[in-house]
């Protein structure tokens, strides 16, 4: 690993008229500086998301999945691996 103090987060967003695409908080690091980062921002996302299943939906997306709106994992995925409420 190039840099052992790292957290990957992918932001997901809007990918069309009425497709979201989730986004991802993950680290494989194992130092001290990368779990406290990533505590940091999982923290927050906890703090401002509401669970559906098993995943975190902040409330932007929570509003246009209400609406109607697909929230996928990608662009490509078919709707069954959709998130649905």
């Amino acid at each position: 690993m190039l840099n052992p103090d790292t957290c990957r987060l992918k932001i997901g967003g809007e990918a069309g008229e009425d497709l979201l695409i989730q986004g991802m908080l993950d680290t494989n690091a194992e130092t001290h500086k990368a779990k406290v980062l990533f505590q940091q921002i999982r923290d927050v996302i906890r703090m401002r998301g509401t669970k559906i299943k098993n995943v975190l939906v902040m409330p932007g997306a929570l509003k246009k999945l209400e609406a109607g709106w697909r929230l996928a994992p990608g662009p490509n995925f078919r709707p069954e691996f959709d998130l649905t409420l």
